[in-house]
């Protein structure tokens, strides 16, 4: 707003000049001619007539060349002046449309199309709001490769939860705002000083969830966030240790850590009777990854500290699928000779946007009887289900079905929520009445943990509030005293959809009586069948 602002003072500056200009024109041709001023004088009001106009196109330009998704002033075009994608980010209140950042066969016109419905209804229950509220922000890159179809789920997750908090008794209302980092997240900074200064509103920003995907530039918001004091409830970010250099103050998140989804499937392959001493670990070179690296450290600490020289690191197809090969040929040497039809176990630690490739390359090789792969939770986007064509194609959602069809090869991993776990909680009832006709959203598990965080960070901002007529919006202080009040152990554990947890003094998830995270196992229609 503010470059708006500047703009137009540019613009009613240049026209006060413009009407100086022509009245001393006016004075100059009249009988008597007064003296012209000095040289100096002409030529700067002459360049300033040029420059006034220009300066106010350049400052308003930002903002303007984003009306595309809508004309919403919290949304400006960064990346003119560094190496960062050229795109437009910032913070909306749902009347931008963001479905057009996505690049082309991302995702089908079905996906935008629901994108843009649900970012509508945002929009339309923030309008609905009256008197004192505050503002939650979900802070995520809305149009990131390595989120597709999933971040329309999160966002689904949020708006129903939104609508549900605030048809309660309670208070305060939640207004609900969409911080869009940029494509890979590279525009984080610029999003969070303009969250941070949301603080001192007159309905004030007191929580951020979401926090984008398990990479640096969430561990770089999640820090200064947290320098500002902000309550942060993070939805799906699972590196086990976000940040290397100890836990980050206000910081919580809903998702189990990498460390104890590798943990559960561990244990879950020694009780199907597979010799984890054969196991090798596929990792990706992405330093900047925290996902893929706490999840190769985790692997390696649950196989006695085994370390692996198997990693991959292009996303070009033809690299890509090069070294996949080689590692698949690497795998003959962990067959045993004495059972060959015994399984042989890879542990992935990367994407899931890599997935299929690496899987069909396994079943290609004529030396490998029985596979099983073990990711972590970003497997769940192959359970995208057949509703989005293009996305589907652009993950390889059909390869990898018809891999695990032939059955030479298994894909087992630890979803963060999926209705075949938790589709029988009574917590989880409200999300199915609210994905009514959108049901396979919820299988990615994001729609869910997008729910229990809003639930969460809601429910710490109510706690403060604690129904005292004499505090109607809590300060930020307050809110945090609650966090160590509520959801801090298992006599005052939040009873979510996904399940029911507390947080311990890292903010990680602790599920009351110690429950593992679950195990499942894609099958070749797409659904999934829990192991164990």
């Amino acid at each position: 707003m503010t470059l708006l602002v500047i703009s137009a003072l540019l613009l009613v500056g240049w026209a006060v000049l413009l009407e100086f200009r022509r009245r001393s024109r006016a004075r100059f041709s009249g009988p008597i001619t007064p003296p012209p001023p000095p040289r100096a004088v002409r030529v700067l009001l002459a360049v300033a007539v040029v420059l006034l106009p220009v300066g106010a196109v350049a400052v308003a330009a930002p903002k303007v060349l984003c009306f595309g998704g809508g004309v919403d002033t919290g949304i400006t075009l960064r990346g003119l002046f560094s190496a960062a994608e050229l795109e437009c980010v910032g913070v909306s209140d749902g009347g931008y449309d963001f479905s057009g950042g996505f690049a082309d066969g991302e995702v089908g016109e079905s996906t935008r199309a629901r994108y843009e419905e649900v970012l509508d209804r945002i929009g339309a229950q923030n309008d609905a709001l009256s008197g004192d509220h505050v503002k939650v922000a979900l802070l995520a890159p809305l149009t990131s490769p390595l989120s597709g179809p999933r971040v329309v789920h999160e966002v689904a997750g949020l708006a129903a939860a939104q609508e549900r908090l605030n048809a309660e008794s309670g208070s305060p209302k939640v207004e609900v705002l969409l911080a869009h980092m940029g494509t890979t997240s590279a525009h984080w900074e610029p999003v969070v000083d303009e969250l941070i200064a949301m603080k001192d509103d007159p309905a004030p920003l007191l929580a951020v969830v979401g926090l984008g995907l398990s990479q640096d530039e969430s561990k770089f918001a999640a820090r200064k966030l947290a320098g500002a004091g902000v309550l942060m409830v993070a939805g799906h970010l699972t590196a086990t240790r976000l940040d290397p250099d100890g836990p980050i103050e206000h910081f919580h998140r809903t998702a189990f850590a990498n460390a104890r989804q590798f943990d559960a499937t561990t244990k879950a392959l020694a009780a199907a009777g597979v010799d984890g001493t054969r196991a090798i670990v596929v990792k990706s070179n992405d330093a900047g990854d925290a996902y893929a690296s706490t999840s190769a450290e985790a692997i390696a600490d649950q196989l006695g500290g085994q370390e692996t020289p198997y990693r991959f690191g292009s996303d070009d197809e033809g690299v890509l699928g090069n070294q996949f090969r080689i590692i698949s040929d690497k795998m003959c040497g962990k067959v045993d000779p004495t059972r060959p039809d015994a399984p042989v176990a890879v542990y992935y630690a990367g994407r899931a946007r890599y997935l299929s490739d690496l899987m069909g390359k396994l079943d290609a090789e004529s030396c490998l009887r029985k596979v099983i792969v073990v990711s972590a939770s970003d497997a769940a986007v192959l359970r995208m289900g057949g509703q989005d064509a293009e996305a589907a194609k652009a993950w390889k959602v059909p390869e990898a079905l018809e891999v695990v069809g032939r059955g030479k090869v298994e894909l087992y991993y630890t979803p963060l929520a999926d209705p075949v776990v938790i589709g029988d909680r009574p917590r989880f009832a409200p999300l199915r009445e609210a994905f009514a006709g959108h049901e396979h959203e919820l299988d990615t598990g994001w729609a869910v943990m997008s729910w229990d965080a809003l639930h969460v960070a809601v429910g710490w901002i109510r706690h403060a509030q604690a129904g005292d007529p004499d505090v109607v919006i809590p300060q930020p202080e307050t809110v945090e005293l609650a966090t160590q009040a509520t959801f801090s152990d298992a006599e005052s554990a939040y009873e979510g959809a996904s399940g029911t947890f507390y947080f311990d003094a890292a903010g990680d998830r602790v599920d009351v009586a110690g429950d593992q995270p679950a195990v499942v196992r894609l099958l070749p229609d797409g659904s999934a069948r829990r192991i164990g």
